[in-house]
């Protein structure tokens, strides 16, 4: 490269006497001017030269400290010496740099720390490179380590919009403490929605959009999907309440997370958004709210998305082991108490029924047998439930106890979701099949017993099969779109804001 500063003023005094002789056509005493006639300009300091610029950064991805994945890679990059420069061409650094700082600004002024980009530093020898202030070191120094800086920023930018700051797979599967001792501690496994992650080939494409000068149109595919980012930073934008910014800085965190299915992409869809203690089912043409009950703190519910493909009618419930040594085996026994309840033992190897009070305490500790309560009216389960593959045994379904949806704070369960209208979501979920099972399906819910056997219904599949999200927001739109700060009932947020704090958000 040539001194940056002696090929611009050549060109301008050679364009000036060019433009003079054409003016007077006459010859001019500065028309054989060359580049060769500022020689005497030259000075070390401006000189850019390549190989100088790459040994510099080679140097720079040695020292390289950082962890992200963003860092791994701009270590890679520039570590062979040879890699392609991706802001700085012969005329200084390329204006996309200027593309760049805009988008990690408006992130900043969202919440992220500049430190965490290093911007306020970029910006300073960005300045100082195209002032031509050497003073102190090389333009050739300040051009490398610009370079450097601005792949690094680029990259942790285009992760965390894409993927997130943070793995929530990793994160919220290690906050649950199931057991522990001296020696280890074991999880329970909250969080089983599917994410991408980010990795070296997130952050090979990211370079190539450099490399390719499609970098404006990857910045703005790389924002959030989730369309309630948007409306989150606007609400952090207009309010200086600290406990306010800090539940909002977590839920755009959640939002930034590439879940592979979001509900915006779905004609109809159910949502449990736990900390609201609501269900919201959506059609193109309504909506259908209700009030839900979920995990206890201890029993807490999982995050998931999944797709609800039965409901059965009048279901018997086989209870989990947990509430057989807890509240069951201690009745051992009593005759009376299994019969009140309708509780029955099944031998799950001959797929026997027992009847309850012939069941031993070494029976009810034995998970080769199973604790089941008969279906129909005070069923735990209530009369109905809608069954969704998962890996935790959890379902939506009806309730025999429904005067807690009065409550505020309706963590009452081990684990399943309870919903206060059953009826109008099996009817919601049925779709077009609602007018030909609707009094069949009310009448077996209904009755104590059911004495026409030709109107009986034990299960109805589900078709096409409704997507359903399990979410945690604490930050929600309402029907009418106003945004509801809700209870952290598990704790999510506090965790997700810790970790955030000590990564890479400012101080509030």
């Amino acid at each position: 490269m040539r001194p940056i500063h002696s090929v611009i003023l050549f060109l301008f005094c050679l364009l000036t006497a060019m433009l003079i002789a054409c003016g007077d056509k006459q010859a001019h005493p500065y028309a054989g001017l060359t580049i060769e006639s500022f020689a005497g300009m030259r000075k070390a300091a401006f000189v850019v030269e390549a190989g100088a610029v790459h040994r510099q950064l080679r140097q720079m991805a040695g020292a390289e400290k950082g962890t992200t994945v963003a860092d791994a890679a701009v270590r890679r990059y520039y570590d062979d010496g040879e890699s392609m420069l991706l802001w700085i061409d012969r005329k200084g650094i390329d204006s996309r740099a200027d593309t760049l700082l805009g988008c990690v600004r408006q992130l900043c002024e969202a919440g992220i720390s500049d430190d965490y980009f290093q911007l306020n530093d970029i910006e300073r020898d960005l300045n100082r490179i195209r002032d031509l202030d050497t003073i102190g070191e090389s333009l050739c120094s300040l051009m490398a380590r610009t370079e450097y800086r601005l792949t690094k920023a680029y990259l942790r930018y285009a992760i965390a919009q894409q993927y997130g700051f943070c793995n929530p797979t990793d994160l919220l599967n290690h906050f649950d403490v199931r057991d522990s001792d001296s020696v280890s501690v074991t999880y329970n496994q909250v969080f089983d929605i599917p994410v991408r992650h980010s990795g070296a080939e997130a952050a090979r494409k990211a370079l190539g959009k450099v490399a390719n000068d499609s970098l404006l149109v990857f910045l703005h595919e790389a924002q959030p999907r989730n369309h309630l980012y948007a409306q989150l930073a606007r609400a952090y934008a207009q309010t200086t309440d600290a406990t306010k910014r800090k539940r909002l800085l977590v839920n755009m965190e959640r939002c930034r997370w590439r879940e592979r299915s979001l509900p915006q992409d779905q004609q109809r869809y159910v949502l449990v958004n736990l900390p609201s203690f609501h269900l919201r089912a959506v059609c193109p043409d309504s909506t259908l709210e209700m009030r839900i009950g979920c995990g206890t703190s201890k029993t807490k519910t999982p995050l998931l998305t999944s797709h609800i493909s039965r409901m059965d009618v009048n279901p018997q419930w086989v209870m989990p082991r947990s509430i057989i040594e807890k509240d069951v085996v201690r009745h051992t026994g009593d005759s009376g108490w299994f019969a009140r309840h309708r509780y029955f033992v099944m031998d799950r190897r001959k797929n026997k029924r027992i009847e309850g009070h012939r069941a031993t305490w070494t029976m009810l500790h034995d998970p080769r047998y199973a604790v089941v309560q008969e279906g129909g009216k005070g069923n735990s389960l209530g009369r109905i439930i809608f069954r969704f593959d998962n890996n935790f045994a959890v379902f939506l379904h009806d309730t025999s106890t429904p005067a807690f949806f009065v409550r505020d704070n309706r963590s009452v369960s081990h684990g399943c979701v309870r919903v206060q209208r059953p009826y109008e979501l099996a009817l919601f979920l049925l779709g077009k099949k609602a007018e030909k099972y609707a009094d069949d399906l009310l009448y077996n819910m209904t009755g104590d017993s059911i004495e026409d056997k030709t109107r009986h219904i034990s299960s109805i599949n589900v078709e096409p099969q409704v997507p359903i999200y399990i979410t945690y927001y604490t930050v929600y739109p309402s029907v009418d779109g106003t945004l509801q700060y809700l209870p952290d009932i598990y704790g999510y947020d506090q965790h997700i804001y810790e970790y955030l704090a000590e990564k890479c958000l400012k101080a509030l």
